[in-house]
């Protein structure tokens, strides 16, 4: 037989499929016939069931492999045998463990109405676990089972089984009270020996602070009420990066520089300075204290910049107000309450009034739940950080009595001015150069303090006061 044509090669291989026909010996005649080009996977194709509706199914379906049900052993129990004082329990390979009655219902007793593991059980027993399971499972006990004996359930009644429990659970519910109030007692005595432990590092930097004056150009006056806002100083960072270098060296400079623009802008006038948080680069996360110095060096020296930077100003015949509001880079415990006594910047706040609350030119505006009320002439100004709530105009209506003008903060490291609620919101550059986190974050502006000039009907005009380094 000759096939020259495609439908006659392809009917050749669909009729000795049916056949009966193997793959290869197709592929054989096709090649003694002349036919080229016609592999063993050409046939195959073409003989598919799926795409010759009339050819029926030639493989046999394959037959699964049975599951062979197999009956288990019947699992061997430790063996009990009575001796004089309790029992002695043999399990495993020659092992064995002795135990009096009383201590077999004590255990039963912890696994059963304490809650207790059984790690916990054989730990207190002084048995291992698997002498612990041994003794278990050779009385068939779980932890909704009576915790006694066989014979010692059949020697009580009802009433006497009920009672012997509720002492039982009574007495480990006071062992488990007294446990706990010890454990609350010794957590309350770190807290407190870390809070001393911190007062103790800042005082002994604090009290060795001198603070010195700046040498500063000469004064050029003004005539208006002013108010200096600084913010985000993050001591103790240390960077150096395209956005800007930081570290304690270059805060100390910028605190000359702001001293000696605001000497040389201002005539000798009573000057609000807030301080808005964030003075040390630690908390909230763990990364942050990779670039920085510890918490105590790092609040010394600014201490040590403010220090000074005050006593030049009431040298030149300045009157301070001091507002100082904490941040939520000033934690010391990372997702602790959030309340000032868990706070570094109240050691700046506390170093601040040690060296100055004797002056009679400096006066310190008190804080409030991290937020103080600075007033002018007859409306005012609320300052904080601005990481309580991103909705900053709630606190409108919380002080709305007081006559609130606007809202200054810090947090967000650059300058922008929202109004929410017909509230305006005043965000301030941040005082240190940006940091990888806040870079990350896309935090980040020129660096500088705030100068806000302010009169009777409210803020005049703003001025950035920017760094030289």
């Amino acid at each position: 037989m000759r096939i020259k044509t495609y439908a006659e090669i392809r009917q050749f291989c669909i009729d000795e499929r049916l056949k009966g026909t193997l793959m290869p010996e197709i592929v054989k005649a096709l090649a003694a016939m002349g036919v080229d080009g016609w592999s063993y996977d050409r046939v195959k194709n073409v003989t598919r069931a799926c795409r010759n509706p009339d050819m029926p199914l030639t493989d046999k379906p394959r037959k699964s492999a049975e599951l062979k049900e197999k009956e288990g052993s019947t699992e061997r129990k430790p063996k009990v045998e009575r001796t004089e004082s309790g029992y002695l329990i043999r399990y495993g390979k020659n092992k064995q463990i002795a135990a009096t009655t009383e201590q077999i219902e004590h255990a039963f007793q912890l696994f059963c109405i304490a809650g207790l593991t059984m790690n916990a059980v054989a730990l207190q027993m002084g048995w291992s676990r698997a002498e612990y399971f041994a003794i278990k499972t050779a009385f068939e006990i779980t932890h909704d089972s009576i915790p006694f004996l066989p014979e010692t359930i059949d020697a009580l009644t009802t009433d006497e089984l009920a009672e012997r429990m509720r002492i039982a659970k009574k007495r480990y519910a006071l062992q488990k009270l007294h446990s706990t109030k010890f454990a609350d007692i010794e957590t309350e005595v770190k807290r407190l020996h870390k809070a001393e432990f911190w007062a103790d590092e800042f005082a002994s930097k604090i009290n060795a602070i001198d603070p010195k004056p700046y040498e500063i150009k000469p004064i050029k006056h003004g005539d208006t009420e002013y108010m200096l806002i600084a913010t985000d100083f993050h001591a103790g960072l240390e960077v150096s990066n395209f956005l800007g270098d930081y570290s304690i060296d270059v805060m100390k400079k910028r605190f000359v520089d702001v001293t000696e623009q605001i000497v040389s802008k201002l005539k000798p006038c009573r000057l609000t300075i807030a301080l808005l948080g964030d003075d040390v680069h630690a908390p909230p996360h763990d990364s942050c204290g990779k670039q920085s110095l510890n918490a105590v060096d790092s609040i010394f020296h600014l201490v040590e910049s403010l220090s000074s930077m005050f006593l030049t100003l009431v040298l030149r015949g300045f009157r301070l107000r001091i507002a100082h509001t904490p941040g939520n880079h000033d934690y010391i415990n990372r997702g602790s309450a959030r309340v000032n006594e868990e706070s570094f910047a109240r050691f700046t706040a506390w170093g601040l009034r040690c060296k100055f609350e004797h002056f009679a030119q400096i006066e310190f505006i008190e804080t409030v739940n991290h937020m103080a009320l600075i007033p002018f002439f007859e409306y005012n100004v609320l300052a904080l950080h601005g990481h309580q709530t991103k909705k900053l105009s709630n606190f409108d209506k919380l002080l709305r009595k007081h006559n609130l003008l606007e809202i200054v903060a810090g947090h967000y490291h650059c300058y922008r001015v929202e109004s929410m609620d017909n509230v305006p919101v005043y965000y301030n550059n941040a005082f240190c150069s940006g940091d990888e986190y806040a870079a990350n974050l896309g935090l980040g502006s020129e660096p500088g303090c705030r100068l806000i000039e302010y009169g009777k009907k409210g803020r005049i005009s703003d001025t950035l006061i920017r760094f030289d380094c």
